[in-house]
C-alpha cells in the first residue's frame, strides 16, 4: 500500500519515509560521543535505505568529495575542528538524497574548503538533487541560486531571479560579501 500524500513511500508513515528521501545539513554537527567519522556518514546512507556495505562505500566517496583525509575516518568526530565537522555533516547529507536542505553549509569553512563545498553543491543539481539552502553569503547565493526568496518578519518579502532580488535597493538584505 502506498501513501497518497507521499507516493514514493511504501507505507503511510511520511516522517520516517521522508527522512529516507531528504538530506539535511545543519550549520553545526553535534556528533554522538565515541562515533567515528565514517560511521556517522555511513549511518546517513543506512537511514536512506542503503545496506551497510553500500552505505560505507557511499560514505567513503562523500568524505573524499569534501576532502576529509582517510586517516581521520576512524577518529571520533568530537575531536575534529569546526570546519571538519561541518564537512562531515555535508558528506552525510549528500549521500543520495533527491532533496537536500542546507543551513549555512559554508559558514565555518576556510576559503579552499568553502570553494570545494560550493563546487559540490553546484554538482548536486546535475544529479537531479533539489537543493534548498539558507545563505547569508551573497557570493554563494549569486553562484548557486536559481531562485531567491527573501524572508522578513515571518513572511515572504520577495522572490525571483538572483540578479533581480540581490540588487534590489528596496529589499532589506542582510548578507555578507
Amino acid at each position: 500500500m502506498r501513501s497518497s500524500t507521499w507516493p514514493h513511500c511504501p507505507t503511510p508513515r511520511p516522517p520516517s519515509c521522508a527522512a529516507t528521501r531528504s538530506g539535511y545539513v545543519s550549520q553545526f554537527l553535534r556528533p554522538q560521543p565515541r562515533r567515528s567519522v565514517i560511521s556517522i556518514v555511513a549511518s546517513a546512507g543506512v537511514a536512506r535505505g542503503k545496506d551497510r556495505a553500500d552505505a560505507r562505500e557511499a560514505a567513503a566517496a562523500a568524505l573524499r568529495q569534501v576532502a576529509i583525509a582517510e586517516h581521520l575516518w576512524d577518529m571520533h568526530a568530537t575531536v575534529l575542528s569546526g570546519g571538519q565537522k561541518q564537512r562531515v555533516n555535508i558528506a552525510a547529507g549528500t549521500i543520495a538524497p533527491p532533496r537536500l536542505l542546507l543551513d549555512e553549509p559554508v559558514s565555518a569553512l576556510d576559503p579552499a574548503n568553502r570553494a570545494a563545498v560550493l563546487d559540490l553543491i553546484a554538482r548536486l543539481e546535475e544529479t537531479g538533487t533539489a537543493v534548498l539552502s539558507v545563505f547569508h553569503d551573497l557570493d554563494a547565493i549569486e553562484r548557486l541560486a536559481t531562485r531567491v526568496v527573501v524572508l522578513g518578519g515571518g513572511r515572504v518579502l520577495a522572490t525571483g531571479a538572483p540578479g533581480d532580488i540581490l540588487h534590489d535597493p528596496n529589499l532589506p538584505l542582510e548578507v555578507a560579501r
